[in-house]
């Protein structure tokens, strides 16, 4: 059936135009308004395909106001975009969100796990219902707090998109709360707005699957149609190639759930050091870690600084974290880190229907080899003459040693 109304109209033709959902909503509420409907606060929960959040909330509110949540150690990120008409807030909830005593009491959870098709509200006259229809059940807790800022009634109802059932709820402070009329619009404006948010949601879940298993910038590369099979450029940056010590043993030794514990702690540990110094980890490989320090502005010294910031991070949390790990009688873990200042060829590499996003070239198999030294001269960081020649002072010659493929022996470096 068409839509007839006018606001519905409006996000068909015009929902791409908007940057994001924000943008989107803002727009929404100031075309309910205009139409009387004295929205105080609307809110958008969709699922999200993603390795820390579960669902991302949009709060549109008339008025600046901090955002509540009645469990604030589930919320993951949240941030303010202000609009012409009032403020949204995007917020990410952690998996655990589902879990908590403030989810089971809310009517949210109604409509996203009991399949519930309406929950209609009056609030000025204290009697929670579904469907229009006063209840004995007990009031949800956040109709005290719509209540206390001067609404009238409440509204939710279930987004159906192609990522999965979300929900959205409606506020408004209009004397008698919501009518007969208001609900139909609102249902009927329900899956152009579904239709509208599945674009932004797409973008948002691809970008997101690509950082996370690519990398921020190597995702960005892949978004912006970097694609083809063979499509490479030269990176000048300082490699990192990190490795666990006896991995091997210690995966022969313990239960293998306890072992993935382990290794993703010790991941995690790298990726923040990594992450935090300008750095990305290209990849994974078993229990080693590929990653680069991009030279910006021909600053090799730059990119080194940062690789040799990132493995001291990284050497202070293993010690605090084997610390910790003594103190429960779980075993140390221990690992090397080889660093060189080279460059490698970064971008699509693999089959026709299967391609990695990565670095390869002589300077990448150096880092790597350098870091098979760390068992052997005792050191947690060994660095090249390249790394060496770009931070004066700061190494220290450890000797000079023949690798594996490499036609001549190099000088290899530690912390001085």
């Amino acid at each position: 059936m068409p839509h007839t109304s006018p606001i519905a109209a409006w996000v068909l033709a015009h929902a791409h135009e908007v940057p994001g959902v924000p943008e989107l909503m803002s727009g929404i509420a100031a075309r309910l308004d205009a139409r009387g409907m004295a929205l105080l606060r609307t809110t958008l929960q969709l699922p999200m395909l993603h390795p820390e959040v579960s669902v991302r909330m949009w709060v549109w509110r008339r008025v600046v106001a901090d955002f509540e949540l009645r469990e604030p150690s589930v919320i993951v990120s949240a941030e303010d975009a202000h609009a012409p008409h009032g403020v949204v807030q995007t917020v990410d909830l952690a998996h655990d969100a589902w879990h908590t005593a403030a989810f089971a009491a809310s009517p949210i959870r109604r409509i996203l796990v009991d399949g519930v098709d309406r929950i209609l509200c009056k609030i000025d006259s204290a009697s929670p219902g579904t469907g229009g229809a006063a209840s004995d059940a007990p009031e949800y807790p956040i109709l005290a707090d719509l209540r206390r800022d001067g609404a009238t009634g409440y509204l939710a109802l279930p987004l159906r998109t192609a990522s999965g059932r979300g929900a959205c709820s409606f506020a408004t402070t209009r004397v008698g709360g919501f009518c007969d009329e208001d609900v139909a619009l609102l249902e009927d404006l329900l899956p152009v707005m579904a239709l509208a948010l599945e674009r932004h949601a797409v973008r948002r879940v691809a970008h997101v699957l690509l950082q996370t298993y690519v990398g921020p910038h190597a995702g960005e590369r892949v978004l912006q149609g970097r694609i083809r099979r063979g499509d490479v450029e030269t990176l000048r940056a300082a490699i990192w190639f990190s490795d666990l010590r006896g991995f091997t043993a210690l995966c022969a030794a313990h239960p293998s759930t306890e072992v993935v514990r382990w290794l993703n702690g010790y991941f995690e540990r790298v990726s923040n050091a990594v992450h935090g110094h300008g750095g990305e980890i290209l990849k994974f490989i078993g229990d080693a870690v590929l990653a680069v320090f991009p030279v910006t502005v021909d600053d090799d010294a730059d990119a080194c600084l940062r690789a040799l910031a990132a493995a001291h991070d990284v050497n202070r949390d293993m010690d605090a974290w084997n610390a910790e790990r003594a103190a429960v009688g779980e075993p140390a873990m221990h690992h090397g880190v080889g660093l060189h200042l080279g460059q490698a060829l970064y971008g699509n590499i693999g089959g026709r229907t299967r391609l990695d996003f990565t670095v390869i070239g002589a300077d990448v198999n150096l880092a790597s080899r350098l870091e098979g030294l760390c068992a052997l001269v005792g050191r947690r960081v060994v660095a090249s003459e390249g790394v060496h020649a770009r931070v004066p002072g700061r190494l220290t010659l450890l000797g000079t040693y023949p690798l594996k493929g490499v036609q001549e022996a190099v000088p290899a470096y530690g912390l001085a």
